[in-house]
């Protein structure tokens, strides 16, 4: 919801600082999770977001806004000028410029965005060993929890349900749009 707008305005605007705003929106990538946890750990406990569902969500988009960001520009950047020129032309408003042609044709980008993100979050234990609660947890959290305190088999059979629904995520975003189509090439 955030990275979308984020990345068409980017690609599409010229705004004095757009360059500083696409370093900050990228500046995680270049930190540890474990720094970013600790961080969001200290922000987030005077809010009083740790062990709440909303801080878990707000952690886990903050890890995976510069992704979606970092590949919708790419994909709004392969879109043909002129088709959103001529519907302009035609009488289009801006929003409905972006809204019936330009998200259409990032289709294959959002997909493979929303996959990723899907993924990523997923696969993010180190911020939610810092934010998540007794209310709020993960599953991956949830399984280090239970391998802590037994050996049980349980959690490699689980582990390997997981690695086979991630396989078949990014072979169904493989089938569906291609990889080289969902990140613009």
């Amino acid at each position: 919801l955030l990275g979308v707008p984020a990345a068409l305005a980017l690609n599409k605007g010229s705004f004095p600082g757009r360059e500083a705003l696409q370093g900050f929106f990228l500046a995680p990538l270049l930190l540890p999770t474990l720094i970013i946890g600790l961080a969001l750990l200290l922000f987030f406990t005077p809010l009083h977001l740790t062990a709440t569902l909303p801080g878990l969500v707000l952690g886990h988009m903050i890890v995976t806004l510069p992704f979606v960001i970092r590949m919708m520009t790419t994909a709004f950047s392969t879109l043909p000028d002129d088709i959103e020129a001529a519907a302009a032309t035609l009488g289009a408003t801006p929003w409905r410029v972006v809204r019936r042609v330009t998200l259409p044709l990032a289709a294959p980008g959002l997909v493979a965005c929303g996959a990723l993100s899907f993924l990523l979050s997923f696969d993010e234990t180190v911020i939610s060993l810092f934010i998540a609660g007794p209310r709020a947890s993960t599953l991956p959290v949830e399984m280090v929890r239970y391998v802590e305190g037994r050996t049980d088999p349980m959690v490699a059979a689980l582990s390997v349900v997981l690695i086979a629904a991630t396989l078949l995520v990014v072979v169904l975003v493989e089938r569906l749009v291609g990889v080289a189509r969902a990140v613009g090439n």
